[in-house]
């Protein structure tokens, strides 16, 4: 996720405290919120089909990591619904997918996708952050749980 929330809480009554009765919470702009809202979506679908070999067997594949309930109700990875593997026509979307999250492709995807009109997925210019935490752009953010959306400093 590109915002994450750094709450103290232990718990989430507590966090729910801090956000609701204090106003108070405290985020971590991520450096890929500046990315397009879509891009980050594709990339995610990506991460998400992408083979593993490094990960334990039967946790390498997407359709190994992806359940779903078979004719008998029980919840099994999908490799199990599909004895001959998964449908050819997934098969090319998610090849191509892969193809196209490769540096070159994501690099010309990233530039075309950055033109979309994502004005409502942003901050306002105004949002002002505290203080960078890290070189890579990541803002760490302490609003006013009534101030992140309603454009008041």
């Amino acid at each position: 996720n590109a915002i994450l929330n750094l709450t103290s809480a232990t718990e989430f009554s507590e966090f729910v405290q801090q956000v609701r009765n204090e106003k108070q919470s405290t985020v971590l702009m991520m450096s890929q919120y500046n990315e397009p809202l879509c891009g980050r979506f594709f990339r995610g679908f990506s991460d998400v089909i992408r083979e593993y070999p490094e990960h334990p067997d039967g946790q390498r594949k997407w359709d190994e990591r992806t359940f779903h309930p078979n004719l008998s109700g029980e919840v099994v990875p999908l490799n199990k619904l599909w004895p001959n593997g998964s449908p050819g026509f997934l098969k090319k979307i998610f090849q191509l997918a892969i193809m196209a999250s490769g540096a070159p492709t994501h690099w010309a995807m990233r530039t075309i996708l950055a033109t979309e009109p994502n004005e409502l997925l942003r901050l306002p210019y105004d949002f002002a952050p505290s203080h960078h935490v890290d070189p890579h752009g990541d803002q760490l953010v302490r609003k006013r749980s009534d101030q992140l959306f309603s454009g008041s400093d």
